[in-house]
């Protein structure tokens, strides 16, 4: 039962990350995750929002450190996330160029609060992107 109520607060969560950031040679679930979502032309992406157009599109670093053009403007949010710089997200969509992507649904990186931007809930859950940037 205790088990349950530490995954249940996202302890794990953060005793990953602080033994990843910490100790060199630790690989752990992260490490599995990232090579899953590493894989573009199956129609998976993962990495760190750097910026927003005008029109929508986001810039995004892959956790490999390639940088890439995501259209986002019809995609689902899930987990109530909204755009924002340097939010770690993980994309399901198409590859549409050497460095372009097409978004059809933008999950967060890590479960629960740790990856919502600023810390506050934004957006709405299930609704396609259509905020206006300038």
């Amino acid at each position: 039962m205790g088990g349950i109520g530490i995954y249940s607060k996202g302890v794990s969560e953060r005793i990953e990350t602080v033994f990843e950031d910490n100790i060199p040679f630790y690989k752990g679930s992260s490490f599995h995750a990232r090579m899953v979502w590493m894989a573009p032309e199956k129609g998976l992406l993962a990495g760190k929002i750097t910026g927003i157009t005008k029109d929508g599109t986001l810039k995004l670093t892959d956790f490999n450190g390639k940088k890439w053009e995501v259209k986002a403007d019809s995609a689902i949010w899930r987990g109530r996330l909204s755009p924002v710089p340097d939010l770690e997200i993980k994309l399901i969509g198409n590859k549409t160029d050497k460095n372009r992507f097409t978004a059809k649904e933008i999950r967060p990186w890590h479960g629960r609060k740790k990856n919502r931007g600023n810390g506050k809930r934004q957006g709405k859950m299930h609704q396609p992107m259509n905020n206006k940037f300038s």
